[in-house]
C-alpha cells in the first residue's frame, strides 16, 4: 500500500465508511476503489475530485 492510498484509507474509516460504500458514494467499482487503496492504480484528476468531495477536503 503507497502511502496516499494509506491517507485515503484512514480517511475512509475516519469516515465510517467501507469500501462498497465508498465505491458507491464515488459512482466507481469497488474493485476500481480498491486499487486506489491499494496503489495499483493513480486517481485520475475525476476520481481525485470525487475523493475530495466524499471526504470534504480542499485540493489546496
Amino acid at each position: 500500500m503507497t502511502k496516499t492510498g494509506l491517507k485515503i484509507r484512514i480517511l475512509r474509516h475516519s469516515a465510517g465508511l467501507d469500501q462498497h460504500q465508498a465505491a458507491e458514494k464515488m459512482e466507481i467499482s469497488v474493485a476500481e476503489y480498491s486499487r486506489i487503496e491499494t496503489g495499483l492504480t493513480v486517481a485520475d484528476d475525476g476520481l481525485f475530485d470525487r475523493l475530495v468531495v466524499l471526504f470534504g477536503l480542499s485540493k489546496t
